[in-house]
Parts: structure tokens; C-alpha cells; sequence
């Protein structure tokens, strides 16, 4: 890069990447170890493929192909950064650092290059203005230092506005140009989906772009024609890739209503645009104000029209995206870089007209300093004081820590004590950053891996999972706990009432005597299931929910459903499943030693048929599965590897019997299904 090779601009560099590192390694160390979903599953995934590097790189490569093509949120962001992994820093820094100097680091100088174009200023005060406001911005640093990857999709975004700004597509069919332009706006919808709709509004707003910047009055429509053919190229690369590397996930978008299943994400407009404003800083959104007003003085075009450009860009894409959902702190990045461009705008205008020579080093200076000085006091707790807490800075996004700490660490203690040596599960009807599953399971440290039983946390994305309710240790936080409006979570809400109020399904739990005091005046308690519930205190608790949803009570209460859920399941040791799915089918496996064995009342059901789902094992012999009665009355079918056979329960209607599944000589291949 051409900016490296002065001193000046090496220099630059270098203290950029000292202070994200710095910065980074204070926030890391001063968090507590309570990371859980976003700020947790995508350094889970990092490490997960980190350590499939190493030991099977073919198999690292099959699985990232895999999420590429099915996933709506792949791994190919963080399995990019995988060598971090071994830089023999702990796992959380690497991660974190990984995402700064990989991603967030190429976006402060893709966003000078651009402003560079764009602006046409370019003396050394302007460019270190440029990157430290870029470097400093708390609305990129927030998510990142989360764990989101989310910065990594802007890096495509600003490529291609980049390729606009320098090269006139009015001419000819510049066909290089033009896949790359495709290629690049593609690689946002493949780093991020969400990033979809910036991508639909720069398809929509950077051949305009191009051509007021390079178009010539008397050849008007020659120039739109040829801008027209070019982005008509980018389009259909940018579609064929997705089609070719993201079949699946295409598929998915298009019969998928997002807005239905997202809509307990959705919010009033007016919420959207406040958080949106907190989330960049209403200082920020002041020097906005002053560059579009600044805009209709400018008598540099190209400036005029960039300004003009990001703000389109700005209405557009909050636009498309707020009908799907209100964004998250994630979300806010592309809209925070129109922003970010207009306000340096601003700043470069009164800077170099309005407060010229030793006045407007002196205002610059002040830029940058304030600049850094609000990252540090929105991003570090120990600078929290009445300027911290003022409305004009971003929302504060300070380290993980939570009250109360140490009585988590003693929940986490007894529930570990309650499960070790057994298979007991445990279910968390608690979703907010007080408490939830994936918190209990990171702070356990992998201790309780293969306790916790994950509970449906939104209703119309995720249903009633069904298997918490046969955990045999539930917590409940009081009052009920929710990150969204309580409304989209009953399925929280609903279980969580039932057990804190001893209603329907919550008869069959009897409290423990301890309970822990948490963060925000909450307590947590743990419940111990002591018996089935009946089918009336099922179809009682189901019934809670129809009054929102009036088809999950037929979903729910027919078929294998009710059945599972009142049932008595010991699963076999080691391999032994007996799982149910939103489908209402029914995955089982024996044991190694012993078989899986449930009792259960069929009420309704007259036949089962039983497949075997595995025919990749050479020594597979398949399963014995036997109903028996209480009077001695049992019927014993063999299930061969790969086929299906059926079983009249006329007899069993209605009636306790026991469903035995066992393996015969091995266990090999012994997956079954059941309906």
C-alpha cells in the first residue's frame, strides 16, 4: 500500500495496531468468563475448526463447505482466522485479536481509501483525522470486541465502492471491473446474510453513483447504457455465486418469511432508529447533520454526490432491514459507516473552510483526541462518570461482568454436584443476560457439556422443544427472565410460570431448598422433577400457548407428542437416545451394555413403523424392538440395517406397556426412527 511506504504513514499504522491491540487485551482480561449465544457461539465454532486444522484438514474443509452451502450464518468468517489459534494466547484474546487485525483492522483503511477517493482531501492531517475517527469508532469496536465477526462482511462493501469511486463504467463494458464488483458485494452476503439488504440498496444506488460521477452531458444515455451492462454483469456473478456456493441457503431465503419468524426481534420504527442513534453516538449523528447541509454548498461533485449516496444508502438499507427485524448492536455496522462517512465530511469542511491554518490543526486535533477519548470511556468501566453517562456518546458496551458472581459459581457447583456420575439433563427456562443455558454451560467450563438440555428460547423461529421437559433438573429465574419482549417468548414465559406457580406441568416438580441471588434483583431456583406429568397437566400447559398460536395445540398434543412427554425414559449407556422432533418423529439408539428401555401409554396410536437410518456399517446386524404389556403380552420385531418394519399396537392402546430397544450383537449403525 502506497500509505505505508512514508514514514509518516507507517508510523500511523503502527500505532493503530498497538492501540487495538492494547485495547483489546485490557477488555479481554477484565472480563468475567460468562460468555453465552452470540458473544459465545462463534468463538466456539473458531475453536472447534482450529482444532479440525490440525487433526483432520480434509474433514476442516468438507465442514466449511458444508455450513457455506446450508448455513444462513456459515463458519467461513472465523475458519479464516483459525491460525490465531495457535499463537499460544488464551483462547478468547486470539479470537478477539483475530477479528481486529484481520477484519476490523483492513476496514479503518479501506475507509481512508474510500473518503480518499470520495473527498479528494488527502494532506496528513486529513488522513490521520480519517483513521483515528475510523479506528476510534465504538460502533465498529462494540461488536467486535463481543465476538461478532459481523465488520468482516464491510470489507466487500467497501471494495466495491471503491472500485466505483476510481473507475468510470461509462465508456465500456469493463467486464474485470464489473465480476469484481459482483464478487465483492457477493462476499458481504456470504460473510454475514443480514448484509443483504445493504447489498440490494448498492445495487440499486452505485451505478447512479458511477454515473453522475463520470458521465458526460452529450453522451447521456450512451454512458447509462454501458453503466446499465456493467452492473447487470456484477448482478448476475453476484447471484451465480450464491447459487453455486449457497444453493441451500437460497433456497431457504426465498420460502422463508423472515419477518414472520424474526417478528419478537421486531420493534416500533421510532425504538429502531433510537437505538441505531445511541448505538453510534448522537455526536456523531450531529457532524451527519452538518456534512448533508455542508453537502448543498459543495462544489466539488463528486463530494456532493458521495454525501447524497450515503445517505440513500443509509435510508434504504435501515429501511429493508427494519421490516425483518429491529437491528442489534451487530447490525448497526453498515448503517454506522454512512453515517461515519458523512461526519468526516463534515469535519474535512470545517476543518479546511470554516477554521483554516493553526485554528483548524488545533480544531483536528481536538477531533481525533475526542475521538479516542469516547472509545475509552464507552468501552472501559473505570472511566464511568457523568460525561460517560451522558446521551450525545454511544451506548456503553463495557466488559461481561455480572453481581452476584460468586453465588453463579455456587449454582454451577450444585449443579454439577447433582449430575456427576449419571445422565441426568438439566433445562434453563431463564433467557436474558442474568441467566441462560448457554451462560450456565461456559461458566461450567465443560463440566456440564452433556448435562444441559437447550430450551427453545423464540416462539415462531424455534417451537416447543420438547426434551427439556424431560430434563430432570430445571432452573427458573424469578422474576422470568427474557432478552426480548416476553410476548415472542412464551416459551420461556409459559414453563417458567408453570413451575414458580405450581400449575399444570409444575405439579410434577418439587423445589430444592437453595436458592441463589443473581444480578438485577433476580433469584434462581432449581426444580427436580419427581414424577411423569399426566396427560391433563400436558395438555393443560400446551393449551397456554394455543390461546397465541392456535395450531400448537393439535402439533403438540397429536401423534407421538403427548405420548414422548409423559413417558419414562432410561436411555442405554453411551449410545442410548430416545428424542423427539418438531416433526413428531422419534430418534432412538440402544445402549452399549444396555438397552433403551421407556415406559409410555399409547393413547391413539394403533401402529408403529420402525426404520433403521444407518447403512454405512458393514457389521451392522440391526435392532430388537419389543412392546410388552403388564400382563406378560409382548410382540418383538428385528429391524434390518436400512429397511422398515411395522407394529400392531391394537392390543397396547390406550394400555402401560414397555418399549424395549436393544441391540443385537453390535451396536453398529443401530439409529432408528419411530412414528
Amino acid at each position: 500500500m502506497q500509505f505505508l511506504k512514508n514514514r509518516y504513514g507507517l508510523l500511523l499504522f503502527i500505532m493503530l495496531v498497538m492501540a487495538i491491540i492494547v485495547h483489546t487485551v485490557a477488555f479481554i482480561n477484565t472480563e468475567q468468563h460468562i460468555y453465552f449465544w452470540d458473544y459465545n457461539g462463534y468463538w466456539r465454532i473458531w475453536e472447534n475448526f482450529s482444532r479440525l486444522l490440525r487433526t483432520d484438514p480434509v474433514q476442516f474443509f468438507a465442514a466449511l463447505k458444508s455450513s457455506i452451502l446450508n448455513e444462513d450464518y456459515n463458519a467461513l468468517p472465523v475458519a479464516l482466522i483459525t491460525p490465531f489459534y495457535y499463537s499460544g494466547l488464551p483462547s478468547r484474546l486470539a479470537y478477539i485479536l483475530a477479528l481486529q487485525l484481520v477484519y476490523f483492522l483492513p476496514v479503518i483503511f479501506l475507509f481512508y481509501k474510500s473518503t480518499k477517493y470520495a473527498f479528494a482531501y488527502n494532506s496528513s492531517l486529513t488522513t490521520t483525522i480519517t483513521l483515528f475517527m475510523a479506528g476510534s469508532y465504538v460502533a465498529f469496536w462494540a461488536p467486535t470486541l463481543k465476538g461478532y465477526p459481523d465488520i468482516s462482511g464491510l470489507v466487500g462493501i467497501l471494495l466495491a465502492i471503491i472500485l466505483v469511486l476510481k473507475t468510470p463504467l461509462t465508456k465500456e463494458i469493463r467486464w474485470k471491473t464489473a465480476l469484481l464488483i459482483g464478487l465483492c458485494l457477493w462476499s458481504a452476503f456470504l460473510f454475514r446474510r443480514w448484509y443483504a439488504f445493504t447489498v440490494v440498496s448498492l445495487y440499486l444506488t452505485l451505478p447512479i453513483l458511477n454515473f453522475f460521477l463520470y458521465s458526460e452531458k452529450k453522451h447521456r444515455f450512451k454512458d447509462a447504457k454501458y453503466i446499465i451492462i456493467s452492473f447487470f454483469i456484477s448482478g448476475i456473478s453476484s447471484i451465480a455465486l450464491a447459487i453455486i456456493f449457497q444453493k441451500n441457503l437460497i433456497i431457504r431465503v426465498l420460502t422463508t418469511d423472515y419477518s414472520v419468524i424474526y417478528s419478537a426481534y421486531q420493534s416500533l420504527v421510532s425504538v429502531s432508529i433510537y437505538n441505531t442513534i445511541h448505538g453510534i453516538g448522537v455526536y456523531v449523528f450531529l457532524f451527519f447533520i452538518v456534512g448533508i447541509i455542508a453537502c448543498f454548498f459543495e462544489k466539488n461533485i463528486k463530494s456532493r454526490t458521495f454525501v447524497i449516496f450515503c445517505l440513500c444508502n443509509l435510508i434504504i438499507s435501515f429501511y429493508l432491514f427494519t421490516k425483518t427485524q429491529s437491528p442489534g448492536v451487530q447490525h448497526i455496522i453498515p448503517f454506522a459507516a454512512w453515517v461515519l462517512f458523512v461526519a468526516v465530511y463534515a469535519v474535512y469542511k470545517i476543518q479546511n473552510g470554516l477554521v483554516k491554518g493553526l485554528v483548524g490543526t488545533v480544531f483536528a486535533t481536538a477531533i481525533i483526541l475526542f475521538s479516542v477519548v469516547v472509545n475509552i470511556i464507552t468501552t472501559v468501566p473505570w472511566f464511568q462518570n457523568s460525561f460517560a453517562e451522558t446521551k450525545l456518546l454511544p451506548t456503553r458496551s463495557y466488559p461481561l461482568h455480572i453481581e452476584n458472581y460468586e453465588n453463579y459459581v455456587s449454582l454451577i457447583d450444585k449443579l454439577e454436584a447433582l449430575t456427576k456420575g449419571n445422565n441426568d439433563k438439566i433445562a434453563v427456562f431463564s433467557s436474558s443476560g442474568v441467566l441462560n443455558d448457554d451462560m450456565i454451560k461456559t461458566m461450567a467450563r465443560g463440566g456440564l457439556d452433556n448435562a444441559i438440555e437447550y430450551t427453545s428460547q423464540v416462539d415462531l423461529r424455534d417451537g416447543i422443544r420438547l426434551e427439556p421437559l424431560n430434563a430432570r433438573y430445571v432452573i427458573v429465574v424469578d422474576p422470568v427472565q427474557t432478552h426480548i419482549l416476553a410476548s415472542g417468548q412464551q416459551v420461556i414465559t409459559i414453563p417458567a410460570n408453570a413451575l414458580l406457580g405450581a400449575k399444570n406441568i409444575g405439579r410434577a416438580y418439587q423445589r430444592l431448598e437453595t436458592s441463589y441471588s443473581l444480578s438485577r434483583n433476580s433469584t434462581a431456583y432449581i426444580y427436580e422433577k419427581v414424577r411423569n406429568f399426566t396427560p391433563e397437566e400436558y395438555r393443560d400447559f400446551i393449551g397456554e400457548f394455543s390461546k397465541s398460536y392456535p395450531d400448537w395445540f393439535k402439533n403438540y398434543t397429536s401423534g407421538l407428542k403427548a405420548t414422548w412427554i409423559s413417558a419414562t425414559i432410561v436411555k442405554g449407556d453411551i449410545w442410548g437416545e430416545f428424542n423427539i422432533g418438531e416433526n413428531g418423529v422419534i430418534s432412538a439408539h440402544p445402549g452399549e451394555h444396555r438397552p433403551t428401555i421407556v415406559k409410555w401409554r399409547l393413547d391413539g396410536v394403533k401402529t408403529l413403523s420402525i426404520s433403521s437410518v444407518s447403512t454405512s456399517c458393514p457389521d451392522a446386524d440391526g435392532v430388537d424392538v419389543t412392546v410388552q404389556n403388564d400382563a406378560g403380552h409382548a410382540l418383538t420385531v428385528t429391524i434390518p440395517d436400512g429397511e422398515t418394519r411395522q407394529l400392531d399396537l391394537h392390543d397396547f392402546n390406550g394400555k402401560l406397556s414397555t418399549l424395549t430397544i436393544d441391540k443385537r450383537k453390535t451396536v453398529s449403525c443401530d439409529s432408528i426412527t419411530i412414528q
